[in-house]
C-alpha cells in the first residue's frame, strides 16, 4: 500500500471508500466563511501589533546601552 493510499483512508487495492457529500446552505456558507475571515484578520493584526511591540523593546534595549 502507498503511503498516500493509507493517508486518504484508501484500502490496499487503491479502491476508494464510499464518500458522504455534505450539503450546506448559502447562508451557512457566507457565515462560515466571514468568520473566518474575521479571524484571520485577528490574527493578522496581533501578528503586525506584537511585530510593533518587538520593534519598541529592541529599540529600547539599544537605547539603555
Amino acid at each position: 500500500m502507498h503511503w498516500f493510499n493509507y493517508l486518504a483512508g484508501n484500502p490496499a487495492d487503491g479502491s476508494k471508500p464510499q464518500a458522504k457529500k455534505l450539503v450546506i446552505s448559502d447562508e451557512y456558507f457566507q457565515r462560515v466563511t466571514s468568520a473566518l475571515i474575521m479571524r484571520l484578520r485577528q490574527h493578522e493584526e496581533a501578528a503586525v501589533q506584537g511585530d510593533h511591540l518587538n520593534h519598541r523593546l529592541l529599540s529600547l534595549k539599544h537605547h539603555k546601552s
